[in-house]
């Protein structure tokens, strides 16, 4: 009778520590997908921002804008002054108190054609009608499974009209 109590005391006791392991797994999965999916967002939109800037600088380069990454990156990448000034922008706007580039500066120029979440390229609008641009965020709206149980889920990070943020 003694060894059965023991049994079933020892049965609950792995139940009881397989359930708060659970318990802790649903509240701490969830925590960290968030967290992840508020970093891409935060990273897409200052990508967003940054392919705007180099846009900027292609247009008082070039009189109009680049309808492709691949033509924006090229041009600025083979103009050392634009390189040089971008370098020094990003650097007093973003890290005012560093010294040195080397340290500062963070944004590989190739680093602006995607989307950190689902690696898909930006989209740009152009009109020649009218000055008008427009970059977007090419994510679609959709939840993918993480974790067996939990899904992620993959949202539009906004877009830029015009130097105006959607966000």
């Amino acid at each position: 009778m003694a060894n059965e109590k023991k049994s079933r005391s020892l049965i609950y006791e792995i139940l009881i520590v397989i359930l708060i392991g659970g318990l802790l797994g649903s509240l701490l999965i969830p925590k960290r997908i968030w967290d992840i999916e508020s970093k891409n967002e935060e990273e897409c939109q200052s990508r967003l921002l940054n392919l705007w800037t180099l846009e900027t600088f292609f247009k008082q380069k070039t009189d109009s804008y680049a309808a492709s990454v691949d033509t924006l990156i090229e041009v600025l990448k083979s103009d050392s002054a634009i390189m040089t000034l971008l370098d020094t922008f990003y650097t007093r706007n973003i890290f005012p108190n560093e010294d040195t580039l080397e340290t500062i500066y963070k944004m590989p120029i190739d680093s602006v054609r995607t989307c950190p979440m689902t690696g898909m390229e930006y989209y740009i609008a152009i009109s020649d009608s009218i000055p008008f641009i427009r970059i977007n965020c090419p994510n679609v709206e959709s939840t993918v499974p993480e974790y067996f149980v939990f899904k992620k889920k993959i949202i539009n990070h906004g877009s830029i009209i015009d130097g105006k943020v959607s966000w």
